[in-house]
C-alpha cells in the first residue's frame, strides 16, 4: 500500500509540474529560448521526482521520472525532449554511481532516443492523435519496465513491485496524455480566437486591430530602417455598391485584397482599415522601390477584370497615397506617417484619381 501511495504522490507532483511547463510552452511556443527553458524545467522536474523517490534494494530507486520526457513527446517538441532526457539521465548519478544508476542512465537515454524517433515518424505519416498517445505511452512504459527488471533481476521484490509500477505508470501516462491534449486544444482555441479577432472577416487579411497591434510592436522595437506607408482607396466604390449591389461590392473587395496580397513582400504588413480603405507598411526599401511597388499595384488593379454575379465584369481603379521616411529618423511615428499618407491619397483623388501620390519629408510628387 505504501508503494502505491508513494507512486501516486510522485504522479501528483509530475502533474503539477506539467501544468507549469505547458503554460510556459503556450506563451510563445515557437521561440527557441522558451523551448530550451521548458526542457530545463522538465529536467528539473525529473530530478525532483527522483528526490522524492521510493528506495528499493541494491541502490535501485523507483519513480516516474520518464513522465516529463513523455510530455514533450506528446507535444511533438524535439529540443525540450532531448534537453530534459539528458538532464534527467545525468542527474541519476547524483544518487550514487552504481550499476543500477548506469542502467537507469542508459534506459533514460534510450527512452529519449526512441520517443524522438517516434515523434519524427508520426509527424511524417500524420498518425491520428489517439494512436500517437498510445504508441508513446507504450514505448515509455516498456523502457521503464525494462530498466526495473534489469536492476531487480532475480530479486524476490521484483514481482511485488512490478505490477504496482506498471499500473500506476500506465494510469499516470494516460492522465499526462489527456492533460496535454486538453492544454493543446485550449491553446489552439485561444490562438484561433486571437487570429479571428485580428483578421478582417470579409477579405481574410489583417483588420484595424491587427494593424494597431503590429504597429505597436514595430514602434517598440525601434525603427532603424526606412519605411513607407501606403493607403489605398477604391475609386467610386460607393457607386459600385449602388449600381451593382453590396454582394458584388464584397466580391470586389475580396479580389482587391487578393491583388494587394500578391504584391506584398517579406516583412510587409497589410490590413483593411475601413470600407474600401486598405493600408500597407513596407520597410527597408528605397524610395524608388516603394514607388515601383505602389505603381505596380495601381496598374494591376486597373488592368484586372473583376467578375460580377450573372457573368458580367467590371474594371475599377484605385488612388494610392504614400508617405516615405528615410532611415535615421529616431522620432518617427508610424501613425504620423499614416496621416501623411492619408493626405497624399486624397491629393491623388483630387488630382484625377487612378494615380499614386508620394510624400516624403523632403518632397512630394505624383506618378501617373
Amino acid at each position: 500500500m505504501s508503494l502505491t501511495f508513494d507512486l501516486l504522490i510522485n504522479a501528483c507532483i509530475a502533474f503539477s509540474g506539467f501544468y507549469v511547463i505547458a503554460r510556459i510552452l503556450q506563451l510563445k511556443r515557437a521561440r527557441l529560448f522558451t523551448k530550451i527553458f521548458s526542457g530545463v524545467l522538465g529536467g528539473v522536474l525529473g530530478y525532483l521526482l527522483m528526490e522524492l523517490t521510493i528506495p528499493l534494494e541494491n541502490s535501485v530507486i523507483l519513480d516516474l521520472r520518464h513522465l516529463p520526457v513523455l510530455l514533450f513527446a506528446i507535444y511533438g517538441l524535439h529540443l525540450p525532449l532531448l534537453i530534459s532526457t539528458v538532464i534527467i539521465a545525468s542527474m541519476r548519478f547524483v544518487f550514487g554511481i552504481t550499476d543500477a544508476a548506469v542502467v537507469a542512465f542508459t534506459g533514460m537515454m534510450l527512452l529519449g532516443f526512441l520517443l524522438y524517433q517516434a515523434v519524427k515518424l508520426m509527424k511524417k505519416y500524420n498518425i491520428p492523435w489517439w494512436i500517437k498517445i498510445g504508441i508513446l505511452n507504450v514505448i515509455a512504459l516498456l523502457v521503464s519496465v525494462g530498466v526495473l527488471i534489469i536492476n531487480l533481476y532475480n530479486h524476490p521484490m521484483l514481482w511485488k513491485v512490478l505490477p504496482v509500477f506498471v499500473l500506476v505508470a500506465l494510469i499516470a501516462g494516460l492522465i499526462c496524455s489527456v492533460m496535454t491534449a486538453d492544454l493543446i486544444a485550449l491553446h489552439d482555441l485561444q490562438a484561433l480566437h486571437e487570429q479571428s479577432s485580428n483578421t478582417d472577416f470579409l477579405t481574410g487579411i489583417g483588420n484595424t486591430r491587427f494593424w494597431d497591434g503590429e504597429l505597436n510592436i514595430v514602434q517598440r522595437k525601434g525603427i532603424k530602417q526606412s519605411i513607407g506607408v501606403m493607403l489605398f482607396d477604391i475609386d467610386h466604390f460607393k457607386s459600385v455598391n449602388d449600381i451593382h449591389g453590396h454582394d458584388n461590392g464584397d466580391n470586389i473587395l475580396r479580389e482587391f485584397a487578393r491583388i494587394l496580397n500578391e504584391h506584398t513582400e517579406n516583412g510587409d504588413l497589410l490590413a483593411r482599415i475601413g470600407g474600401e480603405e486598405f493600408v500597407m507598411l513596407v520597410q527597408d526599401k528605397s524610395l524608388t522601390q516603394v514607388e515601383e511597388q505602389a505603381e505596380a499595384i495601381r496598374k494591376a488593379v486597373e488592368s484586372h477584370k473583376f467578375l460580377l454575379k450573372g457573368g458580367s465584369s467590371l474594371f475599377i481603379t484605385v488612388s494610392i497615397g504614400v508617405h516615405y521616411e528615410r532611415a535615421g529618423n529616431s522620432k518617427l511615428n508610424i501613425n504620423d506617417a499614416k496621416f501623411k499618407a492619408d493626405k497624399a491619397m486624397y491629393e491623388a483623388k483630387n488630382s484625377g484619381r487612378n494615380r499614386v501620390r508620394i510624400s516624403t519629408t523632403q518632397k512630394e510628387r505624383r506618378i501617373q
